[in-house]
């Protein structure tokens, strides 16, 4: 009983520990604020007070967050994905054989239409046995298997936390011109109802997003376009709280 009540005055007499609560609580009225359309002003100055560069990068995270509430999401049935340096496929766990099988599809228009620049790569991320249904998808198109890689991970923040760094240590291995936009595009491929809460846990990996990568959407349509076009609340906060520091 001692240590427990010696090691809670320690922790909350911390002010490293203080702190973090304090972020962690200004961040959270931030993050539910601007998921909701309300002033996140007092929230944001709270946040800046304890650490500026880290509240102004979550302030640019939460306008890119918006952003994609705001586009049109692209699917297989409208346009042919936009030319890219790096293919991400993800959150395609729980689906069903048809899913997996449109998906297949979509994989394959996707690397049809940018495999032919030796740069280009393929990132899989998911179970074992959804990366080999994809990974047979890709086989097919006749792209370099040494330019396919391989992720398990359950989750979009799971995904994104091992992707984007392999991703981005290949553009430092290799020095592109990050001035040209085909260089930093990434277009992540995943199910449409996972397409914005996705696209929200890449662009908190990638933090300050040094080398400007621009992230574009491209999805195999699992809901109706009607559902697709008018975004709920629970994914707008879902999407939102895709930002939230590791608690």
């Amino acid at each position: 009983m001692f240590l427990f009540f010696a090691l809670f005055f320690l922790f909350s007499h911390n002010p490293a520990v203080a702190q973090t609560r304090a972020w962690q609580k200004a961040e959270d009225a931030f993050l539910h604020a601007y998921s909701n359309g309300k002033d996140w002003t007092k929230s944001y100055e709270a946040l800046a007070v304890l650490d500026a560069a880290r509240a102004a990068t979550l302030k640019k995270q939460a306008e890119a967050v918006a952003g994609i509430f705001t586009e049109v999401l692209k699917t297989e049935k409208q346009l042919v994905p936009k030319q890219c340096n790096y293919l991400v496929i993800y959150g395609y766990e729980n689906s069903n054989e048809e899913l997996l099988k449109q998906a297949s599809d979509t994989v394959r228009l996707a690397v049809l239409a940018n495999m032919d620049r030796a740069s280009m790569k393929v990132f899989v991320a998911g179970s074992k046995d959804v990366r080999a249904v994809l990974r047979t998808a890709i086989k097919t198109t006749g792209m370099p298997f040494e330019r396919v890689f391989e992720i398990s991970a359950d989750s979009n923040k799971a995904a994104a936390a091992q992707i984007l760094p392999a991703l981005l240590d290949d553009v430092k291995t290799h020095q592109y011109n990050m001035d040209n936009l085909l260089y930093r595009r990434v277009l992540l491929l995943t199910k449409a109802s996972n397409t914005r809460v996705g696209y929200a846990a890449f662009v908190a990996a990638l933090a300050n997003n040094a080398y400007n990568m621009m992230l574009d959407d491209f999805s195999t349509l699992d809901v109706t376009r009607k559902q697709l076009d008018s975004p709920s609340r629970k994914e707008r906060a879902r999407a939102f709280m895709e930002l939230r520091s590791n608690h």
